[in-house]
């Protein structure tokens, strides 16, 4: 029963439930979509729509399809997007979205601080490590 309210409670928070990029690949379908509508809305990034390549789950009347909008630079995710349908020939409606966010180096800092203690009190005071590609 635990496991069955983790799986849903990872469906709903409209992220992959995959594991390694392996089943990635090999169970999506990765569209890259040109939409000016959808570049407004998250400016600076790629949009590509992500379908399961058996659609609907067995015992399941849901299609669903994540629209993920990944830095243009950095390929890291601002938003995701999570849609579904009951029926093949419907519209996608969207159910809901994540979007995400990322420490600058003062937050990292911070953290750190609060964490461990001032750095003149640590024998090597840890360091930060900023993310590739970004500002």
């Amino acid at each position: 029963m635990l496991a069955e309210l983790e799986k849903s409670m990872i469906q709903n928070s409209g992220l992959f439930t995959y594991l390694n990029s392996n089943e990635i690949i090999e169970e999506v379908h990765w569209q890259r979509v040109i939409d000016p509508a959808a570049a407004q809305r998250t400016p600076g990034t790629k949009t590509y729509d992500v379908t399961p390549l058996d659609e609907a789950a067995p015992g399941e009347a849901k299609y669903r399809k994540w629209r993920i909008f990944a830095d243009a630079d950095t390929y890291l995710l601002k938003r995701v997007e999570f849609y579904v349908k009951s029926e093949p020939r419907e519209q996608y409606k969207l159910e809901s979205y994540t979007i995400f966010s990322y420490p600058n180096e003062e937050e990292v800092k911070t953290l750190i601080q609060n964490t461990f203690g001032p750095a003149d009190r640590q024998p090597e005071a840890p360091g930060y490590i900023g993310t590739p590609g970004l500002n």
